[in-house]
């Protein structure tokens, strides 16, 4: 399973917005899961924004037993921040199972991480690090490279603005200056390989 053939289904699309069900379907196709349930909950979207929960439920006799997965998502976030997180740990379905948070004791030390000042942060573990690859990695499904090669020429005239990308795109507006810079080719790439070449978690 590999986050980066799922950002590749995506990278030749045109048109926006990808619809979460899209991504979903994707990442069922590349077997992630038999089923992906998206769940909103009352959490502090500053302290957890979302999380993907794996369980496998009592098959019914005689039936193949079956892998499900919740993406419980913070209520209170935007619809723009909602399809981030969402895309986010839609690609953490197809971690490695090095990366994957299996333990409430893992859960509680990521958390106690990401909710930390960067400065006063340990060295990342390789859950961490897939995290934060993660998100750059759903900027590049919900913003297609192709929709951006076509609008770039118009954006670096100043014909199209950082407003009016958000809202087609259905991204948050902090992300667009980035995603629109000529580092971001440079960067997207790097990420995708980082995150197949990560070393597995320690026991």
């Amino acid at each position: 399973m590999s986050a980066y053939k799922l950002v590749q289904k995506f990278e030749d699309r045109a048109d926006f917005p990808v619809r979460l069900d899209e991504v979903r379907d994707a990442v069922v196709q590349l077997g992630g899961s038999d089923v992906i349930q998206f769940k909103s909950v009352d959490i502090d979207k500053d302290t957890l924004k979302g999380i993907c929960y794996r369980y496998r439920p009592i098959a019914q006799p005689y039936a193949r037993e079956e892998e499900w997965v919740d993406i419980i998502y913070a209520e209170s976030l935007s619809e723009e921040w909602r399809r981030i997180v969402v895309t986010k740990e839609l690609i953490h379905v197809l971690d490695k199972d090095g990366h994957r948070i299996t333990t409430d004791h893992q859960l509680d030390d990521l958390v106690r991480r990401m909710a930390r000042r960067p400065e006063l942060r340990d060295g990342f573990s390789a859950a961490e690090t897939s995290d934060r690859v993660g998100l750059f990695q759903a900027l590049g499904i919900l913003f297609p490279f192709e929709a951006r090669r076509l609008i770039k020429p118009k954006y670096d005239l100043g014909h199209i603005s950082d407003e009016m990308i958000a809202h087609r795109a259905a991204i948050p507006l902090s992300f667009v200056p980035f995603v629109m810079s000529d580092e971001w080719a440079d960067t997207y790439d790097f990420l995708m390989k980082l995150c197949e070449g990560l070393p597995a978690a320690a026991e």
